[in-house]
């Protein structure tokens, strides 16, 4: 189960990111992710580790397309999924001591969603951004819980979120994060949503679990 829900979560990552840096490209230019009014401070963190990655990896001088363009494939799913949410705040340094003497919030309903990222979820309307955000936070929980050999088969926690009855930590089955997934893919493509729902091996995966009572799990 876990093999066949990480092969569409790749391909909606991939997807994704493409679809999200196409736009941000057109928007902002070639070095988007150099403009000191866009991003946050955990956003900026997470670009200048992957500038030093790509860097470190490369030995020879690169056109500012193809740093971005290497950037964009080194850049977390964690990273695309912030710049979905609504940011936070940016510090503002003395340009002398380099001491911290303020901050401002970073608004990227207003900054990025509006002006550039809705075009790459043409599912979804230009006020929608908390409903991408959390179909896309969800597939990153399941996603880092994958990639780390954890167990699916009881369900995937969802960090920070309670069942419906305030009690219980949320946890989401396969099915639900399968269904997430298409419902992501969709917004950024139907027909890409379609391709994933005929060709993803996941059902046929729990059409042949061998447990007689598969109520016992949380599939």
């Amino acid at each position: 189960m876990a093999l066949a829900i990480f092969d569409d979560l790749g391909v909606v990552e991939v997807a994704m990111r493409s679809a999200m840096a196409k736009e941000l490209l057109s928007t902002f230019g070639s070095k988007w992710f150099n403009n000191p009014y866009l991003f946050d401070d955990g956003t900026t963190n997470l670009i200048k580790d992957a500038i030093k990655q790509g860097r470190e990896a490369s030995r020879r001088p690169a056109t500012p397309e193809e740093v971005q363009g290497k950037l964009v494939a080194d850049l977390m799913f964690g990273f695309w999924v912030k710049i979905l949410s609504k940011g936070s705040f940016q510090s503002i340094k003395d340009s002398k001591t380099g001491r911290i003497t303020s901050s401002t919030k970073m608004i990227y309903d207003e900054l990025l969603w509006k002006p550039a990222l809705y075009r790459a979820f043409p599912g979804v309307g230009k006020f929608d951004r908390v409903t991408v955000e959390r179909a896309a936070h969800d597939l990153q929980f399941a996603r880092n819980r994958v990639a780390h050999h954890e167990h699916v088969i009881w369900g995937i926690p969802a960090y920070g979120q309670k069942e419906a009855d305030g009690k219980a930590e949320r946890r989401m089955s396969i099915t639900e994060i399968h269904e997430t997934l298409l419902r992501l893919s969709g917004y950024i493509n139907l027909d890409l949503a379609g391709w994933i729902g005929a060709n993803s091996s996941l059902p046929g995966v729990l059409a042949d679990c061998p447990l007689p009572d598969k109520s016992v799990l949380k599939i």
